[in-house]
């Protein structure tokens, strides 16, 4: 593929899903999350590794699918040193021990394997598969986190992740080309 395809091919920012900002958001971004983290019960050493040293904006690229037809992008936001970079590793570890503990969890495709093994299918039974497109830009954030203050909470999780998560998920944003810098809505 030549720049000029690449170009008109990552000319995929959907007005519905994107906004394009004036300015570079991330010192704004990088005040208000150390205010939010300030406010929690984190120790001071771990607010300290939670802040990245010299923060850049996520950078959007594309990836080709080269199994489509027309060879389209798949988008991707690489947020390497990106003002909140450390904070989902730091939630992550934090969330672990929740998860997997539900009849539909998943691990990987060998559990999905053994899994699907054990089930009995009839003659009329059919299997269905769905490709959701643009899965993380269509996360409902207000109900990811409703839900772990909800199911969560009383199970343990400590009561300021819910915030942090909301705001991992709601300070979206990346540069393209130049310096364009557009928002997920």
């Amino acid at each position: 593929m030549d720049k000029k395809e690449y170009d008109d091919k990552m000319n995929l920012l959907e007005p519905a899903t994107y906004r394009r900002i004036k300015k570079d958001p991330t010192d704004k971004i990088v005040r208000k999350m150390k205010d939010l983290i300030k406010s929690t019960g984190i120790t001071a050493e771990q607010q300290r590794g939670l802040f990245v040293q010299a923060p850049v904006p996520p950078r959007i690229y594309g990836l080709p699918k080269i199994h489509k037809p027309d060879v389209s992008l798949r988008p991707i936001v690489s947020a390497i040193y990106s003002p909140t970079y450390k904070l989902p590793k730091y939630l992550a570890k934090i969330l672990s021990p929740f998860t997997g503990n539900t009849e539909s969890y998943v691990r990987d495709s060998t559990h999905f394997v053994e899994s699907v093994k054990r089930i009995k299918l009839d003659a009329e039974d059919m299997l269905v598969s769905f490709d959701v497109e643009s899965l993380f830009t269509r996360v409902p954030v207000k109900d990811a986190v409703d839900g772990l203050r909800q199911k969560l909470i009383p199970e343990g999780l400590p009561e300021y992740v819910p915030d942090l998560v909301e705001y991992c998920l709601s300070s979206t944003y990346f540069s393209c080309k130049k310096d364009l810098h557009y928002r997920q809505l």
